[in-house]
């Protein structure tokens, strides 16, 4: 799900801005990397068992859980999102 949600984000932002796309495909899945290292840098998340990281210099965050110490991303929100 996480990919869909970035291939639909990069193809959106790329219709309006392209160095915005290249930007949030460069530095979303940089930041799913660094969470295989440091899985709890993260705030708790709104839905039990999920945590969530703002993607450093956007307005993404990446919303994960960690099951038996693998981290799986499972969505990629704008924060004009997060609360809905």
């Amino acid at each position: 799900m996480a990919r869909r949600n970035l291939g639909q984000v990069v193809s959106y932002l790329e219709e309006y801005n392209l160095r915005s796309a290249v930007k949030i495909y460069d530095r979303i899945p940089a930041s799913a990397e660094h969470l295989k290292s440091h899985p709890k840098i993260g705030r708790k998340g709104r839905e039990s068992g999920t945590r969530e990281m703002i993607v450093p210099a956007t307005r993404y965050i990446l919303v994960y859980r960690i099951t038996d110490g693998t981290v799986e991303v499972i969505s990629v929100l704008h924060m004009s999102r997060e609360s809905g």
